[in-house]
């Protein structure tokens, strides 16, 4: 997916509220707050080997909401 099929997609779903465990050892207190972050730093340097680990949590973080509709 491009950074903007993931903003359209997170945009069309609703957002869990509050604390969310993406994995163990990884939690996103604010679920707002951390896609508006990740997709910001994707959309400034979206090919930048930094951001490898950004893409894998939104892709988690989808497939997580995705599991509970």
């Amino acid at each position: 997916m491009t950074i903007q099929e993931y903003e359209d997609w997170f945009n069309s779903v609703e957002i869990p509220k509050g604390e969310t465990m993406l994995f163990p050892g990884t939690t996103i207190v604010d679920p707002e707050k951390f896609l508006s972050v990740s997709i910001a730093t994707l959309k400034a340097s979206p090919d930048a080997k930094a951001n490898a680990a950004i893409w894998h949590r939104l892709k988690v973080f989808k497939l997580l909401i995705e599991s509970n509709l």
